[in-house]
């Protein structure tokens, strides 16, 4: 295992997913549903990133910042179900059992937990991989970062998983450099956040605006220099909730961590995986986590070569 290389799994991404994609656990049984499927990618994860270091990071909260900044922030989100709400003790104490720590801080993102430690990391000469499907965590991708994903339109034919790097996130959202995300996100919004953006500007616009202008702040001092006259009015008749937006999409990374790097250390051993594995009742996971132990493998190196949106 490399530990010069810290995996940073969100932890909210991973037991949804885990619970939609694992339906027929015996029966339709959902009471270990997404428990199976969290120990199934986290048991990958390990024996394909081969770090040395990890922390799956989970969901505190919102900031109150980004509540004051706009109250309706997430608001629109379901609340979690009743059947995965019941497995998130044990998916948590699974952590341990894999000997990864599991964090979390009352009143802060996952995201924003994650960019602190990342940007920590990479200043102390660390690689970084970010298991997460989350768009705003790829502003985050560059010298020393990537991102691990397994979702199926990211990669291509055959592949199961892939790690994205900066040209991939620069051919996928079409900007100069995966920073300039969160400027793209002020112009068109976050759905998924309820945060609204402007209206009749895309992704391909604000891409086209922010690589023109190199930025927000610049775009909105001059937007005639950078665009037609109705996209300028448009810019400058939304400016207050755009500057409101970048806010918003800016991650945090400067939260005080709860352990610091030297304490990311993976300490559990195979062996003892594969026995909570059978204890739960995973048989066949268990043997496959034997074959595959991290101890047993080394990195394949592999790689998406471009993003399609």
């Amino acid at each position: 295992m490399d530990s010069s290389t810290l995996l940073l799994v969100d932890g909210n991404y991973f037991a949804y997913r885990s619970f939609y994609a694992v339906r027929d656990l015996g029966g339709g049984d959902l009471s270990k549903n997404a428990l199976f499927g969290f120990c199934r990618d986290l048991k990958n994860m390990l024996g394909r990133c081969q770090s040395g270091k990890a922390a799956v990071v989970w969901d505190g909260g919102l900031p109150n910042f980004r509540k004051e900044l706009l109250p309706d922030y997430k608001q629109q989100r379901p609340s979690m179900p009743e059947e995965l709400k019941m497995q998130m003790p044990e998916i948590r104490k699974a952590c341990g059992e894999f000997g990864v720590q599991s964090l979390r801080i009352e009143g802060e993102e996952a995201d924003d937990l994650i960019a602190t430690y990342a940007t920590k990391a990479t200043g102390i000469g660390l690689k970084v991989v970010i298991a997460t499907n989350d768009k705003d965590i790829f502003q985050l991708v560059g010298e020393g970062v990537s991102i691990y994903t397994t979702v199926k339109k990211y990669l291509g034919e055959g592949q199961r998983y892939g790690f994205i790097d900066e040209a991939g996130v620069c051919r996928a959202w079409g900007v100069k450099k995966p920073a300039l995300i969160k400027d793209l996100l002020a112009l068109t919004g976050d759905s998924s956040d309820n945060i609204p953006g402007v209206p009749g500007i895309g992704p391909k616009t604000a891409a086209k605006l922010i690589n023109s202008a190199g930025g927000i702040e610049e775009l909105l001092r001059d937007p005639v220099r950078h665009t037609n006259p109705r996209i300028a009015k448009l810019l400058t008749d939304h400016s207050e909730n755009i500057n409101r937006n970048i806010k918003l999409v800016t991650l945090n990374t400067t939260i005080t961590p709860p352990i610091e790097i030297e304490g990311l250390e993976v300490q559990s051993k195979p062996e003892n995986i594969a026995g909570y594995l059978k204890r739960q009742g995973f048989v066949s996971l268990s043997r496959d986590w034997e074959r595959s132990a991290p101890s047993s493998r080394k990195p394949t190196g592999a790689t998406t070569p471009y993003l399609p949106i």
